[in-house]
Parts: structure tokens; sequence; C-alpha cells
């Protein structure tokens, strides 16, 4: 019992220390491909990272309001982490203005009208055309340095599963 909650303490500290190694990796003077890396990197972590309730344990957060109150705690992980995230950016203003700073330059150095028009009338209404986009997107990777914020879109949520969680945030 005694190895178990040492385990544990340890896996709290190696979750905040990671969660606190993410946040000072975040750059608003990095390039803008940077930027998008660190996004990536990000959304990653909200994806795969730590149970939230050992990140709030490794870094001395009150549970979560949720989990206080007897509410629903079948939020997906992602969102638990996502609130742990956000809670833990209220203790530090200067990382938090950070990172907004590195949003608002992704949005700033993007357009985002192929983002919007891929959810309107197609472009392209040729099946020639689609078929070559499709193949292309199959096998050809991605690249962060673009300026077409649907491709970085596609980068940041390439999982069908990344829908539920986003669905679910308030």
């Amino acid at each position: 019992m005694f190895f178990a909650k040492r385990r544990a303490r340890k896996a709290a500290a190696r979750a905040a220390t990671e969660v606190h190694s993410l946040l000072d990796a975040a750059s608003a003077q990095a390039q803008p491909v940077e930027q998008a890396l660190w996004i990536i990197d990000l959304l990653d972590w909200l994806r795969r990272g730590p149970d939230a309730d050992r990140l709030r344990e490794g870094l001395n957060l009150p549970p979560a309001l949720a989990a206080q109150d007897g509410e629903d705690t079948a939020a997906p992980a992602e969102i638990r982490r996502l609130q742990t995230l956000l809670d833990v950016l209220d203790h530090l203003p200067e990382r938090r203005a950070e990172i907004a700073a590195v949003i608002d330059g992704l949005l700033r150095n993007t357009d985002a009208t192929l983002l919007l028009a891929d959810f309107g009338f197609s472009q392209r209404p040729s099946f020639f055309s689609e078929f070559g986009e499709r193949l292309g997107n199959k096998w050809l990777p991605k690249s962060p340095e673009t300026r077409d914020l649907a491709v970085l879109f596609a980068l940041f949520f390439p999982q069908a599963h990344d829908a539920v969680w986003l669905e679910a945030l308030d």
C-alpha cells in the first residue's frame, strides 16, 4: 500500500512537471510554424495526457467543481484535462498572456477562407478534383508551415474522437 501511494505521488509530480514544461514552451515570438507545432503538441497532450485527478493532485489544485458537486463526472478526459489546464493558467497570468498571444498570432497569420468554405459550397465540384484532393490527403503528409487554417485544422484535430470532446465544450 505504501508503494502504491508513493508511485501515485511520483506520477502526480511527473504530470505537473509535464504540464509546466508544455506551458513554458509556448512563445509568442516564435515563428508561426513553431506556434502551430506547439498547438499540435498541446492538443495531443489534451488527448493523451495524464489523468486529470492525478494532474490536479500534482499541481496542488482542489478537485474539479463537477467532482465536488457530485455532478456528471462522465465528461471526456480531454475536457477534464482542459479544465485543469485553465485552472493552472488562472494562477499563471504571464503564461496565460503568452498562450493568448500564440493563439492570436496563429489566427492573424492564417487564412480561414478555405476552412469556412469547406463547410459551405464546394469550390471544385469536379469528381476528379475531389478524388485527387482525397488521394493527396491520404498519402501526402500535411505541413504546419502554411497560412491555410483548413490545413492546420486538419493537423490540430486529426481523429474522429476530437469531434466528441469538442462538442462537449461549454
